[in-house]
């Protein structure tokens, strides 16, 4: 009766109400659940359906669990197998490990990680153990770092000795980090386990973490600490967490802390942080904050920043703040980013604001952003939009990208708009973006619409734009293709971008190709390219073929004295 009520339910509610039931049925009668489910058509209800079934029963009967698991695509069953191992190891963790041994490599590993993540929670020591039994490798040091954190926060003195008589190396400074994470709640103690660590950038994110969780539990301690440091690089790692945990309460004494710092990275950070949390809470002044930093790359990110997050909850607001800054980078960038999170929600009426903006290249790439985005949701609304404008800067700005959206689902339709584009560089740039995306699903069919382009650059780009997708695929089919072209300017920069694609999986076919190149000075010129990317990537067989080669003596000595 529950399962006939849920599965009348509007799409949105049907499915979770439906696993829910399954997983509740499973429980009680595994066999008449499953029995349901089989009747299912293949699909995703089929697999969840399946997977609320393991839900219900991996406490109860993980070995039916198992087999239902295996039923599944394989990402599915390794999400089932981590649900059943994890339910196994809280009851039996040695039971678990002993079961998970037994399956096949690509399940085991996955069945040994979940069982270690859930026996770090209930016995770290013994997980620790357990860690120390699997051979070295990924796997061993995830375990330990599991498990130590869960250690140090039951008892951080025999974590300590464990660690402390480790070797000095990577993965001893992993584990006293994985520490750190466990000791959160007692910065205290996080404290003494940092300074273990070697110094470097693993130190610094543990101190800058540590001093943003210190903070929010209790600043006045945590800035005391601070201010008693005197090493530099633990100042310059540590400060900027405090300022973050300080900007989440009070944003403006964060921002008037962060000003106290010296000049460098650490401020910088600093100060980034407190704009980033304060444009949450009060975008305006965060705004008006960020517009008296000095002029520079960090005032203009600042200020990006800000109207980004302004424009998620008032894009009108934001962009008519952006659009009153000086002329410059940081309003162009501004406007862009206030118009391209407006077009989240209501891409008309975001590019209509964009069309209002001065002519130039800020208006053309705010339109630009703002119709994309419509395009990828409504693109029938998009175009008319589009067709409707009456100046011709605004349409050779979009066509290109509204083109490219179209043609992710129907490169045919998105390459018959292009042609109809007058002749330029919105035209050219369409046709090689809808040939681009094209030729990744289907080159041959791609080719055979490039071939009836009349000869020129856009053909000739189109056609090396399917080289380079068709190489990398299936490179027998693209060798026949590229020798089925006519002689000329266009099979001559197929050849050359073909050649170079191909350099890294197999030189002696890019050397092939770009020797076939017709025209003698443009040959010249790409094998010496050729064999200088190869030279740098195996200096010995390029240095080979190189001394062995027709080039010209000049030329060999000059790729073979090049630096690698």
């Amino acid at each position: 009766s529950a399962m006939a009520y849920a599965q009348g339910l509007k799409t949105s509610e049907r499915q979770m109400a439906v696993y829910s039931v399954v997983g509740a049925w499973a429980e009680r009668d595994a066999a008449a659940a499953e029995q349901w489910a089989a009747q299912l058509p293949a699909g995703v209800g089929k697999n969840a359906a399946y997977q609320a079934i393991v839900a219900g029963i991996a406490l109860s009967d993980p070995e039916r669990a198992l087999a239902l698991a295996q039923k599944q695509p394989p990402q599915m069953a390794q999400q089932s197998m981590s649900q059943i191992f994890n339910e196994w190891a809280s009851r039996d963790p040695q039971g678990a490990v002993n079961r998970a041994n037994s399956l096949p490599e690509n399940l085991r590993r996955n069945a040994l990680q979940s069982i270690a993540q859930q026996w770090a929670q209930t016995d770290p020591k013994a997980a620790m153990q357990f860690a120390d039994s699997l051979p070295q490798g990924n796997m061993r040091t995830q375990v330990l770092s599991n498990a130590i954190g869960n250690w140090a926060n039951q008892d951080m003195d025999a974590a300590m000795n464990y660690v402390s008589a480790l070797p000095d190396n990577a993965a001893k400074n992993k584990l006293l980090q994985s520490m750190t994470y466990g000791l959160m709640q007692d910065p205290a103690k996080a404290v003494l386990v940092v300074e273990q660590m070697t110094p470097g950038e693993s130190q610094d994110n543990a101190l800058r973490n540590l001093a943003t969780n210190w903070m929010q539990r209790d600043p006045q301690t945590a800035t005391a600490w601070a201010k008693q440091q005197t090493d530099e690089n633990v100042k310059k790692a540590i400060w900027p967490g405090i300022v973050s945990g300080m900007a989440q309460t009070d944003p403006q004494a964060a921002a008037t802390l962060a000003q106290t710092l010296q000049a460098g990275e650490a401020k910088n950070n600093a100060i980034s942080n407190v704009i980033s949390q304060w444009a949450q809470a009060d975008p305006q002044a965060a705004a008006a904050y960020a517009a008296t930093l000095p002029a520079g790359d960090s005032r203009n990110y600042a200020i990006s920043n800000v109207i980004s997050q302004w424009a998620q909850n008032d894009p009108q607001a934001a962009a008519a703040y952006a659009a009153k800054l000086p002329a410059g980078d940081s309003r162009n960038n501004a406007i862009s980013n206030a118009v391209s999170s407006w077009a989240q929600n209501d891409p008309q009426a975001a590019a209509a604001y964009a069309a209002k903006l001065p002519a130039g290249d800020s208006r053309n790439n705010a339109i630009s952003n703002a119709v994309s985005q419509w395009a990828r949701n409504d693109p029938d609304k998009a175009i008319a939009w589009v067709r409707q404008q009456t100046d011709e800067q605004i349409k050779n700005a979009v066509w290109p990208n509204i083109i490219s959206n179209i043609a992710q689902n129907d490169p045919k339709a998105a390459a018959s708009m292009a042609q109809t584009l007058p002749a330029g560089n919105a035209r050219s740039d369409a046709i090689s973006n809808v040939v681009s995306q094209w030729a990744r699903q289907d080159p041959a069919e791609a080719s055979a619409w490039v071939t009836q382009l009349p000869d020129g650059r856009d053909k000739s780009t189109a056609l090396s734009n399917i080289a380079m997708q068709w190489v990398r695929n299936d490179l027998a089919a693209a060798t026949t293709w590229v020798q089925s072209l006519p002689a000329g300017e266009s099979k001559d920069n197929v050849l050359g971008s073909a050649g170079h694609s191909v350099l890294r999986s197999d030189p002696a076919t890019a050397i092939q190709w770009v020797s076939s190149i017709s025209d003698e000075t443009k040959r010249a010129s790409q094998l010496e390219n050729l064999a200088r990317n190869w030279y740098r990537q195996d200096q010995e067989s390029a240095g080979k073929w190189i001394s062995n080669s027709n080039l010209s003596p000049d030329v060999k000595s000059r790729l073979l004295q090049q630096k690698r």
